[in-house]
């Protein structure tokens, strides 16, 4: 456990301001987490079922895969980033952490001159401007993590470690097809007690997995670029943009045209 953190990898996907209203309302899940923090007003949101009051000075956080809803009333200012947070490459952190959603911060004016700074760099792909990108990240991401792992967690993370490369090359290769013998190759399993196993330790089968990782990845590309349909279908391994849509929908019951207007609802 106390090399939890050392894997860590962040990738930021975006980093705006917005001046929210009554538009702000939509219900999502998404595969990356989000970070908020109030300058102006006051929101309302609820991150799994849980209400959380949006509070000038305050830091809020939404775990990747939480179910977000959003009650959008009287306008509210917020800087929202957007970001993956990975250990050993591929789990996300808060499928093994659970978050402090809302922190009260002591110093607000130093935390939101952090975040003003974390945007106005955070378009720039220079290698000083990822760095310290990442770094900023990482400190807004300190707030929210608990002092101790509860018990239990250890034993999930080692359940975890021994599919790491196999998920690893899941990632790498998302835009191809995959067999499960080439999967459990990688874990050097035979296949029957490969399925078996990694489907024990993540609820779905390696195929399914797979499937719902092209989903996951093709979600980000709509949330954070621009690219066409047809791009992203090639880059997460669908045969065309009619079949990834048709797919998209079966996961998501939104289309990726609208699952793109209403995750980018944020950066009105």
């Amino acid at each position: 456990m106390e090399n939890l953190l050392d894997t860590l990898k962040i990738e930021l996907h975006t980093a705006k301001h917005s001046i929210c209203g009554k538009w702000w309302r939509f219900e999502l899940c998404d595969p990356f987490t989000r970070i908020y923090y109030i300058d102006s007003g006051e929101g309302l949101m609820f991150v799994n079922g849980k209400k959380v009051r949006l509070l000038k000075g305050h830091l809020y956080i939404v775990p990747a895969f939480s179910r977000l809803k959003t009650a959008g009333k009287e306008d509210f200012g917020q800087h929202w980033i957007h970001f993956s947070a990975k250990i050993y490459s591929t789990v996300e952190l808060f499928k093994i952490i659970d978050p402090v959603l809302d922190v009260k911060l002591e110093n607000p004016g130093e935390i939101e001159e952090r975040v003003k700074r974390l945007l106005k760099i955070s378009k720039n792909n220079d290698l000083k401007s990822r760095f310290e990108s990442d770094v900023l990240v990482r400190y807004l991401l300190s707030f929210f993590i608990p002092k101790h792992v509860p018990a239990g967690h250890g034993k999930r993370i080692e359940k975890l470690v021994k599919f790491t490369a196999v998920l690893e090359f899941i990632e790498k290769n998302i835009m191809r097809q995959m067999s499960l013998e080439e999967l459990s190759s990688r874990a050097g399993l035979n296949p029957v007690y490969f399925s078996n196993s990694f489907s024990e330790t993540f609820g779905l089968s390696p195929v399914k997995y797979v499937n719902s990782q092209r989903i996951e990845k093709a979600k980000i590309y709509l949330a954070s670029s621009d690219k066409r349909l047809e791009e992203i279908a090639d880059a997460t391994g669908f045969t065309d943009a009619f079949y990834f849509s048709k797919i998209f929908k079966k996961y998501t019951g939104n289309s990726p045209s609208e699952y793109r207007k209403k995750v980018r609802y944020e950066i009105i």
